[in-house]
């Protein structure tokens, strides 16, 4: 969750998010080919509910997360809130450099690059650093189609939404490969459809609450939740078929080019 959405006080999670964790760890699981305790660096990690999510699960991992939203103070109080031994916080990738010794398995950019104005400049960047090769595989989340631009994405300041086409030649200009490129989030994009075509019409703005508003008890959750799991695993079947489905949301697993 971004840090502008971050709620403390509500303790249900948005099935948006639960679902997209289960999704990149599918896409973690599917592309770890090591037996062993892998580094993933989390850049952009937001409230780290992703990244302690993932050390929950059964892959053994060193996690470092990078959020420039931190200042000096949230950044002592947060480390303080986080006990796991495995995941580390900073504000800056320069002050990691000390647990980034060697090659990164994973580097997770989870609905981030929408919030940087030069995209291509950011990833130029973050590839040029000693611990990334063409080993390490890069998951991106963006939000879909710029179309689809609304008075939300400028609540979660996003400077620009992307398709599958604008991703990919993104991604290229920056110097890296999409080894899998896709959407996800298909039932979810008719509603933004709708929401999208209400706020022309109407002229007005609706209210922006991001993730961190949902306030629905466990009950809806679990069934909203469990609606978007199918979504995502039928989809996911289709397109082993060819079939390819759009959605709300794009991911593709990338990689630098083998020199």
């Amino acid at each position: 969750m971004d840090i502008v959405e971050y709620n403390p006080a509500n303790s249900i999670r948005h099935p948006w998010e639960l679902v997209r964790f289960e999704f990149v760890l599918r896409l973690i699981r599917r592309y770890n080919k090591s037996n062993g305790k892998i580094l993933i660096l989390d850049m952009g990690c937001g409230d780290c509910f992703f990244a302690l999510s993932l050390l929950t699960q059964k892959i053994p991992a060193t996690i470092i997360g990078i959020d420039p939203a931190y200042n000096p103070e949230d950044l002592v109080k947060k480390r303080q809130e986080i006990t796991h031994p495995d995941f580390h916080l900073f504000s800056k990738t320069e002050d990691a450099q000390h647990l980034l010794k060697g090659p990164v398995d994973f580097v997770l950019l989870l609905d981030v690059i929408e919030h940087i104005p030069d995209d291509i400049s950011f990833l130029k960047e973050l590839t040029a650093y000693d611990f990334i090769d063409a080993h390490t595989r890069f998951v991106v989340t963006v939000p879909a189609y710029q179309s689809l631009f609304t008075s939300h994405d400028e609540f979660l300041l996003h400077y620009r939404r992307y398709s599958n086409r604008s991703l990919k030649k993104n991604l290229r200009s920056a110097g890296l490969e999409p080894v899998e490129t896709g959407y996800f989030f298909f039932i979810l994009l008719p509603i933004r459809v709708l929401q999208k075509w209400k706020e022309k019409l109407s002229g007005k703005p609706r209210k922006n609450y991001g993730s961190g508003g949902w306030e629905h008890g466990k009950f809806l959750t679990g069934i909203v939740k469990g609606i978007l799991l199918t979504d995502i695993t039928i989809t996911r079947f289709f397109k082993k078929t060819g079939i390819n489905f759009p959605g709300l949301s794009n991911y593709t697993v990338c990689r630098k080019p083998v020199s």
